[in-house]
């Protein structure tokens, strides 16, 4: 049988962060596909980097029929007044010009399953983190309760056998770590508040 040890403490971190000053939650919480159709056209390149004659593709969502896309040489990204503002310069290249918009879906749910390797299998002290904005915890639910149930942000365990760790946002939007041993025994840290919902943060765990 399976045993479960819990704690609250207040050693996982969480931070909070906006561009451009506080963070506030919003009035009417909206889904998170209706979060970017709002924002007009949205992107992202396949890779971070590149080298010259490498082939980067570029995903593309938009409501609008045609858009103009161009690659820039970014000399000063941040948009807040207080410093010098957008500033680029238009790098010639074939790639500039109108493409065909079309609408992508967002499929909520979506995840990354990474491999096992030996790498993941930690028996020392580790520390997990990520970023992330918690958008399915309702405080306005009775009890607080998330209509998800206890959400894996990283993990690597074993739901059959209460083995391996994992970085939750448990069922009342409580930041947990939880720690499986051999027998089943699960030691679990929680932190004292919960998350705010739609409030983008950098939970942690060490």
């Amino acid at each position: 049988m399976s045993k479960m040890r819990t704690f609250v403490l207040s050693g996982l971190i969480v931070g909070a962060a906006a561009v451009g000053g506080r963070a506030q939650q919003p009035q009417t919480p909206i889904s998170a596909q209706e979060g970017l159709d709002r924002m007009g056209i949205v992107g992202y390149a396949d890779r971070m980097t590149g080298q010259p004659g490498d082939v980067v593709r570029f995903m593309v969502s938009t409501a609008a029929p045609r858009y103009r896309a161009e690659i820039v040489r970014m000399i000063h990204g941040d948009a807040n007044p207080r410093g010098p503002g957008i500033k680029e310069t238009v790098v010639e290249t074939p790639a500039n010009g109108e493409y065909n918009g079309r609408r992508q879906a967002l499929p909520l749910g979506s995840h990354v399953a990474v491999p096992d390797h030996p790498a993941l299998r930690l028996s020392g002290s580790f520390t997990l983190t990520a970023w992330i904005a918690p958008t399915r915890h309702d405080p306005r639910a009775p009890g607080g309760n998330t209509p998800d149930g206890d959400q894996g942000i990283l993990t690597k365990w074993s739901a059959r056998d209460h083995t391996g760790y994992g970085l939750f946002i448990e069922n009342d939007g409580r930041l947990g770590l939880w720690l499986g041993g051999p027998g089943g025994e699960i030691d679990k840290v929680r932190a004292e508040t919960a998350l705010r919902p739609w409030v983008p943060s950098i939970p942690g765990a060490a």
